[in-house]
């Protein structure tokens, strides 16, 4: 992210060097913590951070930047806890790293403590990439049972975006507290995220904390918030970003005053004037209204196109056929749809922006919206953060139908965009109505059907015929899939993980204009059952079952996304051998969601000769909450109970 300085014009008092006072020293550590073998809250804990702090204020020592000192210390549990021994902070351009002291405490006999230094030649600067770097260290003498200990100071001049405190990470934490001192001419939105409360949270104003002769005097905000007893945050499947989830405190500047000249200078804007500045072109500059360059050089039979969403079809295919993505990162003001139609290659942004120039260009009511990935934070929706957006999408309205486009990706179908994508709601820019947020969780129904037909012979081999439809993203994720290897390697990947031997293999309708997918296989299981033994067992559910519950965790605060609605279903049919009887079949069963948010069916049905099964779930909602996290964790427990079903024959 970029950042911007902002230069303080105030000298200050000695409140700031009472405020540095605040900064824990290091040499806290007791024989009592080392004697520590668990983390009595959390059992299965690698790690446990007994304290950390995090003090900010004016430093008058460094320009009058802002100082923080950082103080950790954690206690290792067991080894696969030694990685938090290695410590890797990273600084923007002109930010400095200073003061680093670490130290590895482990315990000698019942009460002599052993504490190594960190070396200064074993501490490394790296440069990342860009204007990032990084320090980076690791303790030495690490053991299960160690304390370790260490502090540093970082320096900024960017007073516009202090850093976040997380209060929870991938371990538990016993005590975490951050302070600030910071002069209240500069104005920050602070906000609290995640699902626990502040033990301590003690904002304050001290006035007139600044005197100097001919200016006014100015007061402080001083923040001091605090957490105790923080559990561990541990991620699971089917999740947005964790950022989304976990407790930290945020900070936004929103306003600096200059308190000489009594000028306001903002820093939060609003969207309608974010709404301006893309309209008037500050933002992408003029390429939002090149739809005059893309009527000249889009070919003119798909302007002719007289049905509607065909033209709109084959002008998104062409812009994509195209386009190919150079996987660069957007920028806001360095974009050239021109020079990226000429040379075939650019950003998403770059491709995109074309697209809706394109769409306009042939009479399309087309629209630019603003989106963030499933790796980032939700963006904030009170007011206009563009940096937090990092991927851009096009919205088009078509017979008075809506649909989201990404001609950047050369695997998705009209009214798709990137799993990635599905992220919440996004922006769209609307210049006569102004913008206005808007749920993307895909236009394009999803599902996988399959027909599975099984003979087994007198002698007990198997053979079968197997039909998979897949839709929507499920034909997506294939075609993608398909596209990142060859045949060969996939039907090897294929038998190896459903343990069988594939005869013959055709897949069809694989150009993404199509929505769907169909695979064709016939296959045989080398009967490895000794021909002795008088019973048979098989597994009906040859196609990617699902084996184990992605939900195993005891609580879970946040909700699972899993993006678009799932459906599925599974239809076999197994002829049986005159030789062989039909042992016990499991029993149907069916099982609903609360709140409407799916169900699944298995009916198992035997004639003299013959098994049938149908097997079939859908889940109708995107997203379930923390509330009905249980009722969801039970239902993949039932699909895995019904997919490891066992049928049992027996020989007469």
């Amino acid at each position: 992210m970029k950042k911007t300085i902002i230069f303080l014009l105030l000298l200050l008092p000695t409140l700031f060097y009472s405020q540095r006072n605040k900064s824990v020293k290091t040499g806290l550590t007791t024989v009592k913590e080392l004697k520590m073998k668990t983390y009595s809250k959390d059992s299965t804990a690698v790690a446990v951070v007994l304290y950390e702090q995090n003090n900010s204020f004016i430093d008058p020592s460094k320009d009058y930047n802002i100082s923080s000192d950082y103080y950790f210390r954690v206690k290792i549990l067991k080894k696969e806890g030694f990685g938090k021994g290695t410590i890797k902070i990273p600084y923007y351009k002109k930010e400095t790293i200073e003061n680093i002291e670490a130290y590895t405490y482990n315990l000698v006999g019942n009460n002599r403590m052993e504490k190594k230094y960190l070396m200064d030649k074993d501490i490394f600067k790296n440069k990342e990439n860009g204007n990032w770097h990084t320090i980076t260290f690791t303790l030495p003498n690490i053991k299960v049972g160690s304390v370790l200990e260490y502090r540093f100071t970082k320096t900024t001049p960017y007073f516009n975006q202090l850093d976040d405190w997380e209060f929870q990470s991938d371990i538990p934490k016993i005590k975490s507290e951050y302070d600030s001192a910071i002069l209240s001419n500069y104005k920050y939105n602070v906000s609290l995220k995640g699902y626990y409360p502040l033990d301590k949270n003690k904002p304050s104003i001290i006035r007139r904390c600044v005197k100097i002769p001919g200016l006014s005097e100015a007061s402080c905000s001083v923040l001091s918030f605090g957490m105790n007893n923080i559990p561990a945050f541990k991620e699971e499947g089917y999740m947005k970003s964790r950022r989304n989830y976990m407790s930290r405190i945020t900070f936004e500047l929103e306003s600096f005053t200059n308190s000489s000249r009594g000028n306001k200078e903002n820093y939060t804007d609003t969207w309608k004037s974010t709404d301006r500045k893309f309209k008037s072109g500050e933002y992408f500059g003029a390429e939002l209204r090149k739809s005059t360059f893309f009527k000249k050089n889009l070919p003119p039979e798909l302007l002719s196109e007289t049905s509607t969403i065909e033209k709109a079809k084959k002008i998104y295919y062409f812009i994509q056929d195209h386009f190919t993505d150079n996987n660069k990162s957007i920028a806001y003001y360095k974009i050239n749809t021109k020079k990226t139609f000429n040379d075939k290659i650019g950003t998403v942004a770059e491709i995109n922006v074309s697209l809706m120039n394109a769409l306009i260009a042939a009479g399309f009511n087309a629209k630019i919206a603003l989106s963030t990935t499933r790796d980032r934070a939700e963006p904030t929706k009170i007011y206009p953060v563009i940096s937090e957006f990092n991927y851009i999408l096009v919205k088009v309205i078509i017979e008075g139908k809506e649909y989201f486009l990404d001609a950047s990706n050369k695997q998705l179908s009209f009214g798709q965009t990137p799993f990635k994508t599905l992220n919440g709601d996004v922006r769209v820019l609307d210049f006569k109505k102004g913008s206005y947020w808007q749920p993307n969780s895909g236009t394009l129904p999803s599902s996988e059907k399959i027909n599975l037909s099984v003979k087994i012979s007198t002698e007990g081999g198997i053979k079968g015929r197997l039909r998979v439809i897949n839709t929507g993203y499920d034909a997506y994720f294939l075609r993608s899939e398909l596209s990142n290897t060859n045949e060969d390697s996939y039907l090897e990947d294929y038998e190896n993980d459903n343990q069988l031997e594939i005869n013959d293999y055709k897949a069809s309708d694989l150009d993404r204009k199509n929505t769907s997918i169909t695979q064709n296989f016939d296959f045989n299981f080398e009967d490895s059952t000794d021909p002795t033994l008088s019973k048979l067992y098989l597994n009906p559910f040859f196609h990617e079952k699902i084996s184990t519950n992605p939900f195993k965790l005891e609580k879970r605060l946040y909700p699972a996304n899993f993006g678009y609605k799932l459906n599925y279903q599974y239809r076999a049919s197994i002829s049986i051998p005159v030789n062989y009887t039909i042992g016990k079949l499991p029993e149907s069963r069916a099982f609903s969601l609360p709140n409407k948010g799916g169900n699944f069916i298995f009916n198992i049905k035997q004639t003299t000769s013959k098994i049938s099964i149908l097997f079939k779930y859908n889940l109708s909602k995107v997203e379930y909450t923390n509330e009905e996290y249980f009722a969801l964790k039970e239902f993949f427990n039932q699909i895995v109970k019904v997919q490891s079903t066992l049928i049992t024959l027996e020989k007469k």
